[in-house]
């Protein structure tokens, strides 16, 4: 008697399907568990940024350097709104005392001056965001990475009448109002370097938020990527187990003991 197997054309046809599928998911679990650090060294290799990426860093624990990155962007856009309310509330007063230059000093322009500096303190307290007032020499650290490696630091000012030299100004003579004069001017000029100084850093966080939230959808898209290929493995271990129940089914209407060793292959 013949020692060959012989499977029926059903079972045969289904081997090769199994072995196909077999094969592809196989090959969808391997590269899917190359693509995260595939991804990650690209996104390296691309980003001109230095935020470093390491083995804590992912879309979640990103998520809430996010978060931060966003706190500091609004502490910054705080203040430039203090910053301009002030400038602005200057430049009026500026024109008050080119005014009050030409005819006799009068009582007025020594309220608006009182007025000026309560103005100016009003605003820089607004300026003040989940406890940190840059317009009143705090410091603005932003971490950019989970590790807290890498930062950008933000130094303050004191932007209150005092701080900015205003706190002694008298209009009682001409001599008053030209030193008031050149004291508003000054302040008026160094509101503006500092606001400069606040809109580089500002650009320099949001590129970091650019570069974070590019990073967070990189991440984000690998893992959704790996779970799906992962099920797709996970799929292909369940048509063997599928195959081999359809082989056992079968088993009574094989036409010899050899094929009965087939399953055991399976």
């Amino acid at each position: 008697m013949s020692s060959d197997i012989v499977l029926s054309s059903t079972i045969q046809s289904n081997l090769r399907s199994l072995q196909s599928q077999t094969s592809d998911k196989a090959n969808e679990a391997s590269n899917a568990r190359k693509s995260p650090a595939e991804s990650a060294q690209n996104q390296r290799g691309e980003a001109t940024s230095t935020l470093t990426l390491s083995s804590g860093n992912s879309a979640s624990t990103l998520s809430r350097v996010l978060d931060g990155i966003s706190d500091s962007l609004k502490t910054i856009e705080n203040t430039n709104s203090a910053i301009s309310a002030i400038t602005e509330r200057l430049n009026s007063e500026l024109e008050t005392i080119k005014d009050a230059l030409n005819p006799e000093t009068d009582t007025q322009t020594s309220a608006n001056l009182q007025g000026l500096r309560t103005d100016i303190d009003a605003a820089a307290e607004k300026a003040s965001y989940r406890g940190t007032n840059l317009l009143k020499g705090d410091t603005l650290v932003t971490h950019t990475d989970n590790d807290e490696r890498n930062a950008i630091t933000t130094k303050g000012t004191d932007a209150t009448s005092e701080g900015l030299g205003l706190g002694t100004l008298s209009s009682e003579d001409s001599d008053g109002l030209e030193n008031a004069l050149k004291s508003l001017e000054n302040a008026a000029q160094y509101l503006d370097e500092y606001g400069s100084s606040l809109a580089q850093d500002m650009e320099n966080i949001q590129n970091r938020r650019n570069f974070t939230e590019q990073t967070i959808a990189t991440l984000g898209g690998n893992i959704e990527g790996l779970n799906i290929k992962d099920q797709s493995e996970e799929g292909a271990r369940l048509l063997v187990l599928q195959m081999r129940q359809m082989l056992e089914s079968s088993s009574s209407s094989l036409a010899s003991g050899s094929q009965q060793n087939t399953l055991r292959l399976f």
